[in-house]
Order: structure tokens, then sequence, then C-alpha cells
């Protein structure tokens, strides 16, 4: 309200009194923070560029400050520091949704690879019992063949199991 004309009223405009007189610290912490407003009230103006750490430390002095940084920026300054800040904002998503992506597609890229690795084991043991079975002993040299061997020749060979009469004709022209 307008003192002089009670009938004016200025929307928005809020005045917070702070009576530091008022107020008696009764620990260092209390004390602590009464000599930070003080230096609030004392330091800050138009004319600073940065403010002293230990200010920003505290919230409220922090948000005090951020208070008088948005009302001295004219009306086309505040909405380009809204502009940035959104901006910011909407690239911050952005970057988390495609970061959740990626992670997504390497688990699922991840679980495909586990997989052949998984079956290309199971086949190459299933292949070494099938040998073991039918020419008791497999010599070293084909145990080392079946691990490192790609699905289509373990499937090639655990087919040629059956109808070969020796271990050498499972491997033949390999």
């Amino acid at each position: 309200m307008n003192v002089e004309k009670p009938s004016r009223e200025l929307k928005g405009l809020q005045f917070v009194f702070i009576e530091l007189s008022k107020f008696k610290p009764n620990n260092k912490s209390q004390r602590e923070l009464r000599v930070l407003w003080l230096r609030f009230m004392s330091e800050i103006n138009e004319k600073t560029l940065t403010v002293d750490p230990k200010l920003l430390d505290v919230p409220e002095i922090r948000e005090a400050i951020e208070l008088t940084e948005e009302v001295a920026y004219t009306p086309a300054e505040l909405e380009a520091y809204n502009t940035y800040w959104d901006t910011v904002s909407n690239e911050k998503t952005l970057l988390h949704e495609r970061e959740q992506k990626g992670k997504a597609e390497g688990r699922a890229e991840g679980l495909i690879e586990g997989e052949k690795k998984g079956k290309a084991e199971g086949n190459a043991e299933i292949l070494l019992i099938l040998l073991q079975q039918k020419f008791q002993k497999v010599p070293e040299i084909y145990n080392q063949k079946i691990l490192q061997a790609n699905p289509q020749f373990l499937k090639k060979w655990a087919e040629r199991v059956l109808k070969s009469s020796t271990i050498e004709n499972v491997f033949k022209d390999e």
C-alpha cells in the first residue's frame, strides 16, 4: 500500500524487515550468522560482481542475493536469464535421456553377446561329451580346436560324430 495514497496498491511488492538490533545471539553459530547478515546488508549492492562464498553458504542469504540479482534485471534481461536456465534444464534432461538410452542399448547388446557366447560354450561342452563317449579320449589338439571354434564348425563336428569311425574323421578338412 502507498502510505500517502492508501487507494494505490503495488501488487507483487513485498518488504522483509530484519531487525538485527533485536536479535540477541545465544551461541557462536548465531553470532556468525548475525555477522554474515550484517555483511550482506553492507557489502551487497549494485556494484557487487562477486560474492564471498561464506555468504553463499547460508541458504537464506544465498536466496536473498539471488532475489536482489533478479529484481535488478530489466524485463528483457530477466526473460533472457529465464530462457538460459530453461535451456540448461532442457539440455540436462536430454543428456540424461540419451545416457539412459545408451545404457539400455548397451545392456541389450551385452545380453545378446552373452547369450551367443553361452550357446557356443554349451555346444562345445556337448561336443566334447559326445567325443568322449564315442572315442573315450579326446587329444588336446582337438580340445583346443573345439574351444576356439565358431558355432558353425561346432554344429558340423557334432553331426559328424555320429557317422565317423575315428576322431580324425570328425575334424577332417578343417
